[in-house]
This record gives structure tokens, sequence and C-alpha cells, in this order.
């Protein structure tokens, strides 16, 4: 959940909270966004994690994840639903968000059902942008590098103590309507939850 929540967090694009709404008002003119990215989990108990991807979000909320190494995984949000298909295991998990979850307040951030700056406290350092969530409830901290008004990396601190690393290759605005869905062999175990 982590993961996902992660690409999300890539809507707050510029280096200070007037840059943000700035960002903000420059994606109204477009579909979305596209990002390739690699993520560093460091996750307590376990060994570092490297995964490489790409990400197309778009502006109604829509959010398609592809994860390239080391293993295949498409991962679809679309509102309160979760799509998690992996080849290699030829499984599909379907999954309901819950509401009270950062990653929904995110989504309402997006559709501009709420504001930045009642889900987070920004503070602004020499190229960086600090984000402390006001409920804490997942996510401690969220940094965001930047090089060239661009962000560079976004470290993620979570409530148990673990961190992931997006370091970014590509952005780019989607200026056409994209087709996020999943297609998957007609065999593949489908589990609910």
């Amino acid at each position: 959940m982590l993961r996902i929540f992660l690409f999300l967090l890539f809507f707050l694009y510029y280096v200070s909270y007037a840059d943000v709404i700035d960002f903000f008002s420059k994606i109204k003119n477009h579909k979305g966004l596209y990002l390739s990215f690699i993520q560093i989990s460091y996750i307590e108990g376990f060994d570092k994690s490297i995964y490489e991807g790409e990400a197309f979000i778009l502006k109604n909320g829509k959010i398609k994840i592809i994860y390239k190494k080391p293993q295949k995984q498409y991962i679809l949000i679309d509102g309160k639903k979760s799509v998690s298909y992996t080849p290699s295991e030829n499984q599909v998990i379907i999954s309901n968000l819950d509401e009270d979850i950062s990653l929904i307040k995110i989504f309402k951030v997006l559709s501009g059902t709420l504001k930045l700056k009642d889900m987070f406290t920004i503070k602004e350092e020499q190229n960086k942008v600090i984000l402390i969530p006001k409920d804490k409830k997942q996510i401690n901290k969220v940094v965001i590098s930047f090089e060239d008004r661009i962000p560079k990396e976004i470290n993620i601190y979570d409530s148990d103590g673990n961190l992931l690393i997006l370091k970014i290759n590509q952005i780019k605005y989607l200026d056409k309507n994209i087709n996020l869905n999943i297609n998957y062999p007609k065999n593949t175990e489908i589990i609910e939850y």
C-alpha cells in the first residue's frame, strides 16, 4: 500500500507551497503525468529492495503503476479500488481501500475536494520540501529533493520505521487520454478482499 501512496505524492511537483498550487493549476490543462523511476525500499527486518518502473497518474484520480524489475507487476488504483496483477504468479488481487487511509485523502487532494494544507504541514528548506502529515497514521514525513524545480528524489518515512526512496528519472505531462486497464489471461487466479 505504501508503494502506491508514493506515486500520488508526485503531484507535489514544485519547490514551495505556492509552486505546488501553480503546478495544480498547470495540470488542469493536461490529462495527467507519466513518471519513470527507481524505488529503493528499506523495510525493517528485510534486505534493501530495488524496483524499477513507471507510473501513469491521471487527474481524474486513476493511477497505473508498472513495476518492470525485479518482477513484473501491474497496479491500478481507481477510486476506492485497487487491482494488482503479477504475471509470474498468474494472480490478480482486488481490494477495497479504506476511506481513512492517507491514499484516499490524497485522491481528494487531487480531485480538489481536500486542500493540501489540510493534510500536511509544509516546510521549505534549500532544495527540499518537507511534508509532515497532520494525522501521521501511516506516514511520518515526506522529503522531496529537487534540482531546477524538478523533483529528483522523494523519501517517505512511515510510522513503522521504514523508508522508501524514489529516484525520479523522467516526468512528462500527458496530453491525451490513455487506457489504464490491466489485461490478464482468463485462467488467472482472482483474489478479492
